[in-house]
């Protein structure tokens, strides 16, 4: 009607056009309403294209799926709404945050019912650092009546390992820290034979070593473990052999550090030899004089060699039985041979130039995940959604709140960077 009347004002009085009863007046209505419609079809057309005023779940969609949101089964159109309203005004504020990354794990798990600690400006409380950790943040999170949390873990650390049950006599090997700082491994050796004799674990690239004196038998295990300083914590023999009293060899331990045969420094600040000898010094290390100590020396902090950030070169040590130079009671003489190559002979059963194993190595250390961040749901999460007798189903249902967080991580998260998802409890992880 109002149409209509813009229409009909534009005629002469003696038309009568604003009678109902005139021809003109139905024409008029006609067109009028013709326009209306096209009008109300541009307006649809607009609305459609703003995230407040879209009618249509599916205009949402389209806008939503230009900043890669989906919509989920159990979102009508007011909460989708919502969602993608929140995912874009964290997209504008910038989506590299700790409270951006937790806001983008609530949203997540919003078909769960959880809810975050907010303040009352409507900004999440974010707890941090997480018990005198700088890496770790997290927030109070609520669903179902339980209080939990989410904690975002950056650089988390692992656990990393060098083995090699074969090890020989001058084996050199090397090994990468891709952590952020130096690492202090703890060292396993394992007796082989009669040929773990006095065995050093050295590093090549410091010039630091580490060994043992005396004799490890077939199959005895020396554990070299650090305290949280990075110097000699404890040093335990296991083997079946082994007495009670026999297993602490602590003060059988000693560190060196400074020049080498075939890597000399000249520079009196780095010709330090002996950062610590025990009472035995003398007939182990055998440098320029004797060095005797009590029947119980004093235990000094002993320092480790490190492995340093980046690449670093190590080498295994045995001492070789030597005339004049030999404790009966434990030096072997069953050094390992030399290698068996000769010119133009074969041996057709074995390696030509392999020399026997000397002894079992292991090292672990603990480093920095580069370019990592850990996210950790609160366990109580994954039984929530449980709802089935099945067992497959059952597994699937437990792993969807991980892989509904996953995957909105990983649109959100910057390139290169490594995202792992998992529940508090360890032995329910998914990476």
């Amino acid at each position: 009607m109002p149409k209509t009347l813009e229409i009909l004002k534009y005629f002469p009085n003696f038309h009568q056009a604003m009678e109902r009863e005139k021809l003109l007046y139905h024409v008029a209505d006609s067109i009028a309403s013709r326009i209306q419609e096209m009008e109300n079809d541009m307006i649809e057309v607009m609305k459609s294209h703003w995230i407040k005023t879209a009618e249509n779940i599916d205009d949402l969609e389209k806008i939503a799926a230009l900043y890669g949101i989906e919509r989920e089964e159990f979102e009508d159109i007011k909460l989708f709404r919502k969602k993608v309203e929140d995912v874009i005004r964290l997209y504008l504020a910038g989506p590299g945050t700790v409270p951006a990354v937790i806001e983008f794990i609530t949203i997540a798990l919003r078909k769960y019912g959880v809810q975050a600690e907010r303040d009352e400006n409507g900004s999440l409380v974010i707890i941090h650092p997480v018990e005198s950790d700088e890496s770790r943040a997290k927030c109070r999170i609520y669903f179902d009546g339980v209080e939990s949390h989410i904690e975002i873990y950056e650089n988390p650390i692992i656990e990393k390992s060098y083995k090699d049950s074969t090890v020989t006599n001058r084996q050199k090997w090397f090994l990468e820290n891709r952590g952020f700082f130096f690492s202090v491994p703890e060292v396993t050796f394992q007796g082989y034979d009669k040929r773990t004799i006095n065995p050093v674990l050295f590093n090549r690239s410091t010039g630091h070593a580490l060994g043992f004196g005396g004799v490890l038998s077939e199959g005895c295990m020396l554990k070299i473990k650090v305290n949280d300083q990075g110097f000699l914590d404890t040093a335990q023999l296991d083997g079946k052999n082994v007495k009670e009293d026999e297993k602490d060899v602590k003060s059988r331990i000693f560190s060196l550090q400074g020049s080498q045969f075939d890597r000399c420094k000249f520079d009196e600040n780095n010709s330090n030899f002996a950062l610590y000898l025990p009472f035995w010094a003398f007939n182990e290390i055998r440098f320029a004089e004797s060095i005797r100590g009590e029947n119980n020396p004093p235990v000094f902090d002993i320092p480790i060699p490190i492995i340093p950030a980046g690449e670093s070169e190590w080498e295994f040590r045995i001492e070789k039985s030597n005339y004049n130079n030999s404790r009966f009671d434990e030096t072997a003489f069953t050094f390992p041979d030399e290698p068996t190559g000769v010119f133009d002979g074969a041996c057709f059963d074995k390696s030509l130039f392999m020399i026997d194993c000397s002894a079992g190595l292991e090292m672990k250390w603990m480093e920095h995940q580069r370019a990592t961040f850990e996210v950790i749901l609160p366990n109580s999460l994954s039984g929530k959604q449980i709802n089935s007798t099945d067992v497959e189903e059952q597994k699937k249902q437990y792993m969807e709140p991980l892989q509904s967080v996953s995957k909105m991580m990983e649109r959100v998260k910057p390139a290169g960077v490594n995202v792992i998802v998992k529940y508090s409890s360890e032995d329910s992880s998914i990476n």
